[in-house]
C-alpha cells in the first residue's frame, strides 16, 4: 500500500541528537514533511490546525509534559495522532498516554527509529481503512436512497 510522502510529522524531544536522528531517518524513508521541536511550546508556535499531523514525542519534556501537550493538542490541533517515545518503561506511563488518546507508546532503545517508522505505517494503514469504510458507508447510503426513490417512482407511475 503506497502512502503520501507529504504526511506532516512532528518530532518533539528535548534530546537534540535523538530528535535529529529520527527526523533524518524519516526523511530518508521518503517523508518530506518532517520537523523537529524540542518543547511542546515550540510545537504549538509552529503547528497548524489543518495539518492532521503525526506527532512523535517524548513523555518527559521541559515545560509542558508530554501528557499536557497531548491534552492541549486535542483541542488545538484537529486530528493530531500521537506516538509517545520515552525512556520510561513504566506500564503506568504507557497506559496513561494511551488512556488520554495516544496511538501508541515506544520505548527509547536501539530500535526506536525503526519502531517509529513501523508505527507511522500502521497508523497510515488504519487511517486508510477508516477512509475506505467511510466511503463505503456513504456509497451504501446513496444506493439505499436511490433504491427508495425508484420504488416510490414505480409506485406512483404504477397507479397512472
Amino acid at each position: 500500500m503506497a502512502f503520501k510522502d507529504n504526511q506532516v510529522i512532528y518530532v518533539v524531544d528535548d534530546d537534540e541528537a535523538l530528535n535529529m536522528m529520527i527526523c533524518k531517518y524519516l526523511k530518508a524513508q521518503g517523508f518530506s514533511n518532517v520537523k523537529g521541536f524540542y518543547t511542546g511550546e515550540d510545537l504549538f508556535k509552529h503547528a497548524k490546525n489543518n495539518e492532521n499531523p503525526i506527532i512523535i514525542q517524548d513523555f518527559d519534556l521541559p515545560g509542558m509534559s508530554g501528557l499536557d501537550v497531548l491534552k492541549k493538542a486535542s483541542t488545538e490541533l484537529n486530528k493530531a495522532y500521537f506516538i509517545f517515545l520515552s525512556g520510561q518503561s513504566s506500564i503506568d506511563v504507557a497506559v496513561d498516554s494511551i488512556k488520554f488518546g495516544a496511538f501508541d507508546y515506544i520505548i527509547k532503545d536501539s530500535f526506536a527509529k525503526e519502531n517509529c517508522l513501523n508505527k507511522i505505517r500502521n497508523l497510515q494503514k488504519i487511517k486508510a481503512l477508516y477512509k475506505a469504510k467511510r466511503g463505503f458507508k456513504y456509497g451504501f447510503i446513496a444506493l439505499m436512497i436511490l433504491f427508495i426513490i425508484s420504488w416510490v417512482l414505480i409506485f406512483l407511475f404504477a397507479e397512472i
